[in-house]
């Protein structure tokens, strides 16, 4: 059996039990130590805090370290349960809100949608879109007026640029109440400010085609004016269309999404066509423009198309939905 000596100098090493009564060297400093029959008498137990029980100081090296090692390692394993419970507990407690927050954006815009289906949106979309049909037929009778009056003498009574102006008007009215109405539309909902964009331009453009038919202007003036009553509305068209793109977003109807990104497609393009023809004008190049204006008549033909079937899925999403 191994008996544990200590130096002078703190230096504890191992004996064998033939040592008794001898001296033996340290291997630290190289002392003599003598070993005596105490060192090898039994202690009394000694119980650790874990409820454990130590043998003789000649036991307690080795064993004493275990008990440590295990009183430590269990209290790692106790902390990192408690860590991991906490983890847990925070991660349930984050998704917890998580889900009542989207719960309550959920019943926001479900109210928000109910609020939108009865504000006077609807009613406002459904103007525009009239007014947009008043606008088609002006243009149609337009054309038939103008081939007519090539082969005709005017007569005398109500002439039919009067009538056509009082529609146009009268379609300018529809469109620009109807835009009016939209900025009903609930607070929760954005796009507002396109809607005042089109409604400002709108008006802009009855002024100037106003102004163009009670004054007297120059050559240069009257192709400036045409310019503006033609870029104008398309300004106010490709307006009222980004806010038909939100309202199908916030109603989350993808088909009118797809329909105003469409439309929106076709007044880039006729944008760039127009400012081609008006430069064609201007450089007085008669043969490209008739062929600009047939191509751009045809091509204003599907837009329309496009933007009444937009006005009218809008329509039905808020009036069936």
């Amino acid at each position: 059996m191994a008996i544990d000596v200590t130096c002078e100098c703190g230096r504890e090493f191992g004996v064998t039990n033939d040592s008794v009564g001898q001296s033996v060297k340290c291997p630290e400093c190289g002392s003599r130590v003598r070993v005596t029959e105490a060192l090898i008498s039994v202690e009394p137990e000694v119980t650790t805090s874990a409820g454990q029980r130590l043998g003789t100081s000649a036991e307690t090296s080795g064993p004493a370290k275990t008990v440590d090692q295990t009183s430590t390692s269990s209290h790692k394993h106790a902390g990192s349960k408690q860590a991991a419970s906490k983890s847990r507990k925070s991660t349930s407690a984050r998704n917890t809100a998580l889900g009542e927050t989207r719960q309550s954006r959920k019943a926001e815009t479900k109210e928000a949608r109910a609020a939108l289906r009865h504000s006077d949106v609807p009613l406002g979309i459904a103007w525009v879109y009239y007014g947009f049909l008043l606008v088609i037929l002006v243009s149609v009778l337009e054309i038939v007026v103008s081939l007519a009056s090539r082969r005709t003498v005017p007569q005398g009574g109500v002439s039919a640029a009067g009538v056509l102006n009082v529609l146009t008007l009268a379609a300018s009215f529809l469109t620009i109440v109807g835009k009016f109405m939209c900025l009903t539309a609930p607070s929760e909902m954005y796009g507002k400010g396109w809607i005042r964009q089109a409604v400002l331009v709108d008006m802009l453009a009855v002024i100037f085609c106003v102004i163009g038919k009670i004054v007297a202007l120059s050559p240069e003036l009257v192709l400036a004016l045409m310019a503006a009553m033609i870029l104008l509305p398309i300004w106010g068209f490709g307006s009222f269309v980004l806010f038909l793109r939100s309202l199908g977003e916030f109603l989350g109807q993808r088909n009118i999404t797809e329909k105003a990104a469409g439309v929106l497609t076709f007044i880039r393009i006729l944008l760039i066509a127009v400012l081609i023809l008006l430069l064609l004008v201007f450089v007085n190049a008669q043969p490209l423009v008739v062929l600009g204006l047939v191509a751009l008549l045809i091509y204003g033909i599907v837009g329309s198309l496009r933007y009444l079937a937009l006005l009218s899925a809008c329509r039905n999403a808020l009036t069936k939905g």
